[in-house]
């Protein structure tokens, strides 16, 4: 077997923490002068993401086809949690990110099917179910921002993110406690 790097644990982690600051940011989309709260939780996870995605992305360190179904997601989500804080700290608006972010939420879906249909990691149906929570709670959120108040959406949106979240996060552990269990 072949010795690859591995930092797909932390890269799950970060998106989980992402999910997770993007949830609590909706909920104050009606009270723009809290936005800057968030700030740096978007600048944090997306810089982490970035230089975590992005080698994945150019290197492909992981067998097959594995760098794809992780690397590119997690780079796209970034570059959003990343737009997300540059538009907060400078007053742009959100409408391009938002049709960026549909976008990575239809991605999202159709990876975690095929995720699923090929058999691809350990769990298939877990790694569907967080792509495919994750995906769906983008494409719901996305009206969000111009139904900041319409709180049908931000509920499906917020219980679709934050079990899309504990997904990725027992994913990530998970992954955490299996490889600590095999040292070189």
């Amino acid at each position: 077997m072949a010795i690859f790097p591995d930092y797909l644990t932390i890269m799950l982690i970060d998106l989980a923490a992402g999910l997770f600051i993007l949830t609590l940011f909706l909920w104050k989309l009606s009270k723009p002068k809290e936005y800057s709260r968030y700030t740096i939780g978007f600048l944090m996870t997306g810089f982490l993401g970035l230089i975590t995605a992005l080698p994945m992305v150019l290197s492909w360190p992981l067998p097959g086809s594995y760098n794809i179904a992780f690397g590119e997601p997690m780079l796209f989500f970034s570059i959003i949690l990343l737009s997300i804080g540059f538009a907060i700290e400078k007053h742009w608006a959100f409408d391009g990110i938002v049709i960026f972010g549909v976008l990575g939420a239809i991605m999202a879906i159709v990876i975690g099917a095929q995720i699923y249909s090929l058999g691809m990691t350990s769990s298939p149906f877990v790694a569907m179910a967080g792509y495919v929570l994750t995906g769906l709670g983008g494409l719901i959120a996305a009206p969000l921002l111009y139904y900041p108040k319409n709180k049908g959406l931000l509920v499906i949106a917020t219980i679709l993110f934050v079990l899309a979240a504990l997904l990725w996060l027992y994913i990530g552990y998970s992954a955490y406690l299996a490889h600590l269990a095999s040292p070189p």
